[in-house]
């Protein structure tokens, strides 16, 4: 093994660094000198959910197959699917086969086709073993529409949906077939500027344009730990649109960190806001050298998982990363290093579901880092707010290695919790992981599990509880709960338990703190609607350490 790295703290230089990009990138931005001509998109099709990878003309590499009939082309999807089509040209009429695959050996599944937004058509459930059902439906000259595959309520197990022969005809004649349409990836929209570290279009218009003539506002406020916040607020006349960006810098670390937050101040529903880029900066290399890009799977439960990876960046390179299934870290991880002959940047996405990243090099050297939330396109009603994922990047010189180091030291001295005070020790923790059928917890066999742990001399100070102690019958563990424990499978909830924070079998005498996953992506519409606000503040405060110090938690997002 090679000795240790010398651990250093930050230099001047790189002090200095990261205080001339914030001078230069949290101001307000002047007007581009160019506007961005308008991209029409590309026919295609836009995969806005789906479980698993849509795949084209084939299932596996066999043919789509439904009721025992093989069909040539198509797409198979996997419910709860979401597939945006957009055609060359003004469409007459989509005709499809839709079917379950027979290869699913069961599943119900839920058809869909919406044009304009209104719903054109709607199957029934269709079960596996049924022939295909034929669908014709109307475009009206529409050249997008969405199909839409659902779970009919029970559960998304085996609902291989097909959309077996799915012809578009367009109004001059032509016939394109939907499997032969590419998968379009989330590419970045081109910038005419890179004042501000962050982009998005509002009602068709770029942000590089639009904000330089907005209403403009700057403060910045000392906090506690030898940092500042620095809050740029841009401002649509009218009233309208409200863009917040609020970041923070380190008086010890070469480290800034953003994130942009929007509120509609209008009394109307506003314009379209999409592709909302909240990491949206260009990196500039000094010197001559190459530029390699070093990031990390995510896991997947396979051999491999965080696995580094390093890419080179040639003039003219581009790479596109995103994890899947809606969780942070499920296939890759939101860390990326940049790295140059003598120094190098980190940039991370903060965000806990769907990411994507793009890394695009010119032609003259120059690096595009730009990511967030993956395929943003929504509306706001009056007076409501959200926001986006945080941005951050830390400067260094010197190798990858001392970056690492860097990162390390700034997330120990500013970001790690320091319950009464102290840095966190090490944990001793235990779960009985994927042992019941269906993942859904009993109580008496949680109790059976810790004890036997106590009967061995092992007494774990966290008890994990990961999923289906929540009421989820009898779609299964995916159907994340109410934050209530299930009663029929843990009767001894009490206490804290009845919040939500664990199924019972952790009593206080075996003193263990029960630990639960939350998944807030997955909230059912009871949980997440306004009538549930009580709850959602309750979700919210006993997930605080100082709602409950005698509590732990962990979470999934």
């Amino acid at each position: 093994m090679s000795p240790a790295r010398p651990v250093c703290p930050p230099t001047p230089a790189e002090m200095a660094d990261a205080g001339r990009w914030v001078a230069a990138h949290l101001r307000r931005p002047t007007a581009p000198a160019r506007k961005a001509a308008p991209v029409a998109p590309p026919a295609g099709l836009t995969v806005l959910a789906n479980h698993g990878p849509v795949q084209l003309n084939a299932r596996g590499g066999a043919p789509l197959r439904i009721g025992g009939v093989d069909y040539g082309h198509g797409l198979y999807c996997h419910a709860p699917s979401k597939v945006v089509v957009r055609l060359p040209g003004p469409g007459e009429r989509l005709t499809a086969r839709v079917g379950i695959d027979d290869h699913a050996n069961g599943g119900t599944v839920v058809f869909s086709v919406r044009v304009g937004g209104i719903r054109a058509y709607r199957s029934d459930t269709i079960t596996c073993g049924r022939p295909a059902e034929g669908i014709d439906v109307p475009l009206s000259g529409a050249s997008e529409f969405t199909l839409e595959a659902g779970d009919a309520g029970d559960g998304i197990s085996c609902d291989q949906a097909n959309w077996a022969e799915a012809v578009a005809t367009l109004a001059d004649g032509r016939t394109v077939r939907l499997g032969d349409l590419p998968v379009a990836t989330e590419a970045p929209t081109a910038r005419t500027a890179y004042a501000l570290p962050f982009s998005f279009t509002y009602g068709g218009a770029p942000s590089d344009e639009l904000l330089p003539t907005w209403q403009f506002a700057t403060s910045t406020a000392t906090l506690p730990g030898g940092r500042t916040r620095h809050t740029l607020t841009f401002t649509e006349p009218g009233p309208g649109l409200e863009a917040v960006c609020t970041a923070v810098t380190y008086r010890d670390y070469p480290v800034v960190e953003w994130t942009l937050a929007f509120r509609n101040r209008s009394g109307a529903r506003s314009p379209i806001i999409e592709g909302v880029r909240s990491l949206d900066v260009r990196l500039e290399r000094p010197g001559k050298g190459p530029l390699e890009l070093r990031r990390w799977l995510g896991s997947i439960c396979a051999a491999n998982d965080y696995e580094p990876i390093v890419e080179p960046m040639a003039p003219g390179a581009s790479r596109h990363v995103a994890t899947q299934g809606g969780r942070p870290t499920n296939s890759d991880m939101p860390y990326f290093s940049l790295a140059w002959p003598g120094g190098g940047a980190l940039a991370v996405i903060g965000w806990a579901g769907q990411w994507s990243a793009d890394f695009v090099r010119d032609a003259s050297g120059r690096l595009r880092v730009c990511g967030g939330q993956e395929r943003t396109r929504f509306a706001m009603e009056p007076g409501e707010e959200l926001r986006s994922a945080m941005g951050v990047l830390l400067f260094h010189r010197g190798d990858p290695d001392r970056a690492q180091n860097l990162w390390r030291r700034w997330m120990v001295a500013h970001n790690l919790p320091r319950p009464d005070g102290k840095p966190i020790k090490p944990m001793l923790s235990a779960c009985n992981g994927n042992h019941y059928p269906g993942i859904i917890t009993n109580g008496a066999e949680e109790q059976r599990f810790l004890n036997g742990y106590l009967e061995q001399g092992v007494r774990p100070e966290f008890w994990w509880q990961d999923a289906g102690w929540y009421p989820c019958d009898p779609d299964g563990w995916p159907k994340v709960g109410t934050w209530e424990v299930e009663p029929s499978r843990c009767p001894r909830a009490s206490g804290p338990s009845a919040t939500g924070r664990g199924s019972g079998a952790s009593a206080p005498s075996s003193g263990s703190s029960p630990s639960a996953w939350r998944q807030a992506h997955g909230w059912p519409s009871s949980v997440r609607s306004g009538s549930s606000a009580a709850r959602r503040a309750a979700c919210y405060g006993w997930a605080t350490p100082s709602a409950d110090p005698g509590w732990r938690s962990t979470s999934t997002s």
